[in-house]
């Protein structure tokens, strides 16, 4: 009895044993399994470390261009609105002298008016004094008077210098208005000029103004586009 007891005892261990072997080696197997499942995950997420890193810098570069982007356009629109106000001042400038110009021939259109005017008045008077003249020498050929008489040729004289002022009269009336007629077509000239110098940087503001409204167009869509591929980097990241 005592020694089936023993062989019992003994077999008992035995078994023992070889289920703790099996559990040890089943134990190595898991483990084994374990680490290459961890082994695995770690390599994933290195992986995934790797494509986030790129991803990330993906969205950085991205970043950096629309500020570069920015940036840029911030110093080009100053420098377009600076030629703008440039623009502006010859404008004004020219404005300015248009306006003195057509000053200045308003003026020279009144001198001219008067001078004028003035010439004409002493037609007037010339053209009278002659017909007063005439008259009296006529009431001298009434009388009866002729070449022999004093009367008659201090008569016949007044009408000779009267018909001499008369032409002086006429011509001076005739030069003056020459006079004046060319200083306001040589000042009409200048306004002529000005106003299309007017136009004309007028015409340069309206493009440059033209040109920085598309642009500044073209430069926001571009914007947006860089703006919704950067959304799009970063929902990967997400």
């Amino acid at each position: 009895l005592e020694k089936s007891n023993k062989e019992k005892k003994s077999a008992a261990r035995k078994e023992q044993k070889a289920l703790e072997r099996e559990l040890r080696d089943k134990r190595k197997i898991d483990d084994k399994r374990l680490k290459v499942i961890s082994n695995g995950i770690k390599a994933y997420e290195k992986q995934r470390n790797i494509e986030i890193k790129a991803q990330q810098k993906l969205v950085d570069d991205q970043q950096d261009i629309i500020d570069a982007k920015k940036e840029a356009w911030q110093d080009e629109k100053r420098l377009a609105k600076e030629q703008i106000d440039a623009q502006k001042d010859v404008l004004k400038t020219i404005k300015k002298t248009l306006t003195a110009a057509k000053k200045e021939l308003n003026k020279l259109k009144d001198a001219r008016d008067k001078e004028v005017d003035n010439a004409a008045g002493k037609v007037d008077i010339a053209e009278m004094s002659l017909k007063a003249a005439q008259e009296a020498l006529k009431r001298e050929k009434l009388l009866g008077h002729d070449e022999y008489d004093l009367s008659f040729r201090e008569a016949e004289a007044k009408v000779k210098a009267a018909e001499e002022v008369l032409k002086l009269a006429q011509e001076n009336k005739t030069k003056v208005k020459k006079i004046w007629q060319d200083q306001i077509d040589a000042q009409e000239s200048i306004v002529t000029t000005t106003e299309d110098q007017v136009d004309v940087q007028e015409e340069s503001l309206n493009k440059l103004k033209d040109a920085l409204d598309k642009r500044a167009t073209i430069v926001e869509k571009e914007v947006d586009l860089l703006d919704d591929e950067l959304k799009i980097r970063r929902k990967v990241l997400k």
